[in-house]
């Protein structure tokens, strides 16, 4: 994951939750296509509790856009976002005063090359370009293109120059005949075949050595036990223009840099106009890619809840699991929440999906704050000031996985509005200390503004919870006999609301299904008090 990423979501969540709640992953999903998109989406820009305007037009932006782009010429505009590449570097050379090489010049014109035809594609759709506010002024173009060549190659293009170059030219033509002539001449007197060549070898027995070391057209390069080595020189008596050539190279360095001023002066004037439109670049590429991602994964554009604090998911989709699923020959259960003030609390069997429903709110959240589609038919959801996560990781065994829970709980109890998503808080620790602390923290949790999920095994905790859901409860499976082969496709993972504060009881099946004795079964439901079915 970008460093960017890391430090902007700072704000929202801690390093560790990104990690949990895996948004690296859900973040690879989102493919811009230009520089300019993806470093928008490596330092997005994240939306807190008080910015429900700006994130309620960045959604109605994309609303506005969708059936427009359906008719867009999507393929020429995606190769154009391709070609844009980075130019801060070279912007910034004009900004600081430092003259811009000819490459910079010719970065800064093949950027407006392809920005041209992106603008000339998205004609055909102008309330894409005017929503973004795109706009290509010809006058920059011009500045970079003086003869209306209409290409992006770049040379220095100042009449000057070009006379120049067209001396130098002549005297290199002039120059070129005169070594063929030379060539020529060797080739004749000493039965030699140069073939455009300015030096070659003879054996060092080759009687023709002597007369070549005496050759005023002839200078020995180096020489062995075997052969020497010849350049083809001029003698004095020679026409040389190599002091011309000199002399017109300087000039031509000379106006080189002058030209290069020139345009430096010329582009300084647009410098806040380019790096505005490669803003606006970027942002219509990062939401193109938005709504690619809506359409690949069904999601949906949410809405913003304001005067209470909730979060809701109708049929939300986690992907990755659906992927899993799909794999495996599992049915997948799509996730159906109300979250509201206080503490909903979230029990059921291990393998009932608890985890998972969990990390999915966490990540459809995320999602939200950045101006994401969400994988859900419906979802409407507060904004608030942070996001925390309470959890232990299977390295976090005994005193070590309990220090961290603590840790990690700590920040909940914070003053403003929060989201809390906790799972299985004092499960580390002994069941009964366990169970009064997890019922202890969902009662505080109950009595502030914040939203927080509590996942858990402890049945004090439903006590105190303002909702509560179960999962994990097995399907009607007929006459088909549970083992650990197909027991995982027979556990309904939905979220059902419950009222009262009695456990569901699914693990004692569960459990006789992966294998354990009849005895142990029978027993454990006797304690229990389970009757059979």
């Amino acid at each position: 994951m970008g460093a960017g990423i890391i430090l902007k979501l700072h704000g929202l969540m801690d390093k560790e939750a990104m990690v949990f709640l895996e948004i690296d992953a859900l973040l690879k999903k989102i493919k811009p296509l230009s520089h300019y998109g993806k470093r928008l989406l490596s330092d997005p820009e994240v939306y807190f509790r008080g910015d429900e305007q700006p994130l309620r037009a960045h959604y109605q932006r994309l609303r506005e856009v969708e059936p427009l782009w359906k008719d867009a010429q999507k393929e020429k505009i995606g190769r154009c976002l391709t070609e844009l590449k980075n130019i801060s570097h070279s912007l910034k050379k004009i900004e600081e005063r430092e003259l811009p090489s000819v490459v910079d010049y010719f970065e800064i014109k093949k950027f407006l090359f392809f920005f041209k035809r992106l603008a000339g594609f998205l004609d055909a759709s102008p309330k894409i370009g005017a929503l973004y506010a795109l706009h290509f002024d010809p006058i920059v173009w011009d500045i970079l293109d003086p003869r209306g060549s209409g290409q992006f190659f770049f040379s220095i293009d100042s009449d000057y120059a070009v006379e120049l170059r067209k001396q130098l030219e002549q005297y290199r033509d002039l120059e070129k005949a005169g070594m063929k002539r030379i060539c020529t001449k060797l080739e004749r007197l000493y039965d030699l075949s140069l073939k455009n060549r300015m030096d070659f070898l003879l054996e060092r027995s080759d009687i023709r050595n002597h007369a070549l070391r005496q050759s005023d057209h002839c200078s020995v390069i180096s020489e062995n036990a075997f052969s020497v080595h010849y350049r083809v020189i001029k003698s004095e008596q020679d026409e040389d223009y190599s002091h011309e050539i000199e002399g017109l190279n300087a000039e031509l360095d000379a106006e080189e840099i002058r030209y290069r001023t020139q345009l430096m002066e010329g582009l300084s004037q647009y410098v806040g106009y380019l790096r505005q439109q490669m803003a606006n670049i970027g942002e219509l590429d990062r939401d193109l890619a938005m709504l690619a991602y809506k359409s690949q994964y069904a999601a949906c554009l949410p809405q913003i809840t304001e005067g209470e604090n909730c979060l809701f998911v109708e049929a939300g989709v986690n992907h990755d699991i659906l992927a899993f699923c799909e794999r495996k020959g599992f049915i997948y259960d799509p996730l159906t929440i109300e979250l509201s003030e206080g503490v909903t609390v979230i029990v059921g069997a291990n393998m009932g999906g608890k985890t998972t429903s969990l990390k999915t709110i966490g990540q459809f959240y995320t999602a939200f704050a950045l101006g994401l589609p969400i994988t859900a038919r419906r979802f409407s959801s507060t904004l608030f000031d942070a996001l925390h996560c309470v959890y232990r990781t299977r390295e976090e065994e005994g005193l070590s996985g309990f220090a961290m829970e603590v840790k990690r709980i700590r920040p909940v109890f914070e003053e403003g509005c929060l989201l809390n998503l906790i799972d299985e808080f004092g499960s580390a620790t002994n069941p009964k200390e366990g169970d009064a602390l997890a019922s202890s923290v969902v009662k505080h949790l109950s009595e502030k503004e914040s939203v927080s999920v509590f996942v858990t095994h402890f049945s004090g905790p439903l006590d105190y919870g303002n909702k509560r859901y179960q999962t994990g409860f097995l399907r009607r499976h007929g006459d088909v006999i549970l083992d650990g082969d197909n027991i995982y496709q027979y556990i309904d993972h939905r979220l059902e609301p419950i009222e009262g504060t009695d456990i569901p009881q699914a693990a004692i099946e569960i459990s006789r299904a992966l294998g354990l004795p009849s005895a142990v079964i029978e027993g454990a439901r006797k304690i229990a008090g389970i009757q059979h079915d």
